[in-house]
């Protein structure tokens, strides 16, 4: 039966992780807040005028202001920073600390995959998306931060529940992996035939449900955005489909499967297709790390190459950040 948590290696010790976990977490706070005051362009400088805006205002006024400062309607980060910024508490304080959770929480949820320790540790210290969620995609980090918080939570309904609406109201892209969440959900539910038609249906209707009430909350945004995104991307999204594509047949080899890795995969793909690879390609690598983990606890050619250049990317990131004061320039 699907399962997000499953992992080949048997059960993981979880007491003998958290040492590590943690002191992976102090070291992303620390760096943090040293290499804060060199990212003060790009998007930063969006992120740091949004959250001074908001600062002791209600939250029907600091919400407002927020859409227009920053151009979007994700929620959760809203009220990070409202939160944050009416308690007088420094941005970067803030970030770092929530950089510091999703470094010590991927970590267990690699684990949990399948990854050796010293796999789950270089990933989260030096891969390149992971250094994209800790600066400047900050609305995508609470996003990825709280879809984390699901994963580790799938076996119980409720705060899986909850952490994955509280993802998918902190980024709209989100509901491409839940998608396909949802797809190998709806396989795996019909095939098993311990679970009564009745639960499965109850299932399934709340997961849609939950989808289609973030569309919803969504709307307004997601319009807005939408053109800009058909215009931007066009016969570029082609090729923006190469990785994905790639990571998807590497995910069917290593899991030996066909089924469960194309539907896990197929509304990030055609979310690509349609509005380009920008940040629906990271979703890829995180299902790519999820059915390639598990082989050789991540000690095979898919994830050491992958790694290797992920972490080549992170040190031209980091000398752009220092040279320029943003990632992209």
């Amino acid at each position: 039966m699907f399962n997000l948590t499953t992992t080949i290696a048997g059960k993981i010790n979880r007491e003998r992780d958290q040492l590590p976990a943690i002191a992976a977490g102090l070291c992303i706070f620390v760096g943090s807040i040293f290499f804060a005051p060199f990212y003060t362009d790009g998007d930063q400088r969006i992120y740091q005028r949004a959250y001074q805006v908001v600062e002791g205002l209600d939250w029907a006024n600091a919400y407002y202001l927020y859409a227009r400062t920053i151009t979007g309607g994700e929620y959760s980060h809203f009220f990070v920073i409202w939160i944050a910024s009416t308690l007088a508490t420094e941005k970067y304080v803030v970030m770092a600390l929530a950089n510091s959770m999703l470094a010590a929480y991927s970590i267990a949820l690699l684990r949990r995959w399948g990854a050796s320790l010293y796999i789950a540790l270089f990933v989260v210290l030096f891969n390149y998306y992971w250094y994209i969620l800790y600066f400047p995609a900050e609305r995508l980090k609470i996003g990825i931060l709280f879809m984390v918080l699901s994963l580790l939570s799938i076996s119980k309904r409720l705060a899986f529940a909850g952490f994955s609406a509280l993802a998918l109201l902190a980024h709209h892209s989100l509901i491409f992996l839940y998608g396909g969440i949802w797809l190998m959900m709806a396989a795996s539910y019909f095939r098993n035939s311990e679970i009564s038609l009745r639960n499965r249906l109850a299932l399934l209707g709340g997961s849609g449900a939950m989808i289609v009430l973030v569309l919803l909350l969504g709307r307004i945004h997601i319009e807005a955005k939408l053109p800009t995104y058909l215009a931007v991307h066009n016969v570029s999204n082609v090729w923006a489909l190469g990785p994905a594509l790639i990571l998807v047949v590497v995910s069917c080899i290593y899991s030996k499967k066909i089924a469960e890795p194309v539907l896990l995969y197929l509304p990030t793909i055609l979310g690509i297709a349609f509005l380009g690879g920008s940040r629906l390609n990271m979703l890829a690598y995180f299902m790519f790390l999820y059915h390639c983990l598990r082989v050789r606890k991540g000690f095979n050619i898919g994830v050491v190459a992958t790694s290797i250049y992920c972490c080549y990317k992170s040190i031209g990131f980091v000398s752009n950040v220092i040279e320029y004061g943003h990632g992209f320039p």
